[in-house]
């Protein structure tokens, strides 16, 4: 069983900490039991990232580390841990740069670089894999505070827009993060070669008897 650790974050539960233009929103307390279902769904490009798949998951907090399950019908069986997914609950994914950052506030914008090894594959060719050492450069950027609608609700949000620049191409990715879910409640990236991924929040909510029903 793979799983990933969290960092720990001060700050307010599931009250409400969202505020006007100039309120700073401190950083999320997760709990244990505190979980999360996300609907994943892809566009593929001219090349595919084999590791996001589409379907119906599930990420529940495990102490200071997440476990990853996904829906099959009835069940909910474990899976090795998710960096897309992660990110929507710590912020943070395989590069190291933070999707959100706080004291989260309308206007913040920040910067980062990383180095990352992307494997990728093409549609159509099932023999055809390639990996290669990417360098990355990161531009984020605190648009709006307004209310977004998901299928686990309506929600006061932040809308953040991230430019991922490598070579050969990038990312534009505008995604939503919600206080009340301590979760990023809708992400959406695109880019010409691994093509569109959509992350949606659909249920969340805290239940300690979770962890036990993971097969």
């Amino acid at each position: 069983m793979k799983k990933v650790f969290l960092p720990l974050f001060a700050g307010c539960a599931f009250m409400a900490p969202m505020g006007i233009h100039g309120q700073q929103v401190e950083a999320p307390t997760h709990q244990i039991g505190d979980y999360w279902y996300f609907e994943v769904s892809r566009e593929q490009g001219r090349e595919w990232n084999s590791r996001i798949q589409s379907g119906r998951y599930g990420v529940v907090m495990a102490g200071d580390k997440l476990r990853f399950f996904q829906f099959d019908n009835a069940q909910k069986t474990e899976v090795n841990d998710k960096p897309h997914l992660a990110r929507m609950v710590t912020f943070v994914d395989e590069t190291g740069v933070s999707y959100v950052k706080f004291p989260l506030d309308v206007g913040v914008k920040w910067d980062g670089t990383y180095r990352m090894m992307m494997n990728t594959s093409r549609p159509g060719k099932a023999n055809w894999r390639h990996q290669t050492l990417q360098k990355g450069t990161v531009q984020t950027n605190v648009l709006t505070f307004t209310y977004h609608t998901t299928p686990a609700g309506s929600f006061e949000v932040f809308t953040i827009r991230r430019r991922d620049q490598i070579v050969g191409g990038g990312f534009n990715s505008t995604y939503y993060y919600s206080g009340i879910c301590k979760c990023i409640v809708d992400f959406v990236a695109r880019s010409s070669m691994t093509g569109m991924t959509k992350v949606e929040l659909i249920e969340y909510g805290r239940n300690p008897t979770l962890l036990s029903e993971l097969k």
